[in-house]
């Protein structure tokens, strides 16, 4: 025979968890978005304080009267520090939510994992802006002075800054392809240098040969009555 199911055993069996289970993603849902929406408020708060900062220590001002706007390739160093600071608070308090909600959840590992790559994100571009200013100011000096190929020069000295900055902080930003890359970027530098190596021994070569061959022709009696007389002792 079978028992029939009175209501209330109908609501405790399959309406209560139902709710329950609603209630709880209800919850979940508004202190995430909560959590987002601080993260997103905070992090503009501190944006403008940081920019008012730099420009009452007029930081923008000093790049730009020492020629070194152009440094980062058209980005403002105001700009990259509120971005990165933007990003970092709010993942952290997205973060923060998720691990509110519950600490188990597979999310919450992942961001804690992006909000340790943005430390690490950090030092790399401190690396990267830093040696970006000085290749530009090195580059500004030897164009200012009375310097045979300066523009040349200087454009090597930005080539060999970027290549030690990239071998330096890619495995850092891509771990795994920026080894990989790193390790082409060296091989690359290695074959170009043996190339302008070889061009250039192979043009002072035939260059020396060539003076060498009008230097015989324009002392060539000279040469002949040498020979002579050797051959009489």
């Amino acid at each position: 025979m079978v028992e029939a199911f009175t209501g209330e055993q109908v609501v405790d069996l399959i309406v209560a968890p139902w709710a329950e289970a609603i209630t709880a993603s209800v919850i979940a849902v508004l202190v995430i978005a909560l959590a987002f929406v601080v993260g997103f408020y905070v992090s503009k708060y501190i944006a403008q304080i940081i920019e008012m900062a730099l420009q009452k220590a007029k930081v923008e001002k000093w790049i730009d009267d020492n020629s070194l706007g152009t440094a980062l390739l058209g980005f403002r160093l105001t700009q990259i520090i509120v971005v990165w600071v933007k990003v970092y608070i709010i993942a952290a308090a997205i973060g923060t939510g998720f691990a509110l909600v519950s600490s188990d959840l597979p999310i919450v590992a992942t961001i804690n994992g992006f909000i340790e790559y943005m430390g690490t994100l950090a030092s790399s571009l401190v690396i990267i802006v830093g040696a970006l200013f000085i290749a530009k100011y090195i580059s500004n000096e030897i164009k200012k002075g009375d310097v045979l190929f300066s523009t040349q020069i200087a454009g090597a000295i930005h080539l060999a800054i970027a290549y030690f900055v990239a071998v330096s902080t890619l495995p850092n930003l891509l771990p795994g392809p920026g080894e990989v890359i790193a390790d082409l970027l060296t091989f690359f530098l290695q074959a170009l240098v043996v190339g302008i190596g070889l061009a250039i021994g192979l043009a002072f070569g035939l260059g020396l040969k060539d003076v060498i061959s009008k230097s015989a022709a324009k002392n060539q009696a000279a040469i002949e009555k040498y020979i002579v007389n050797l051959g009489k002792k």
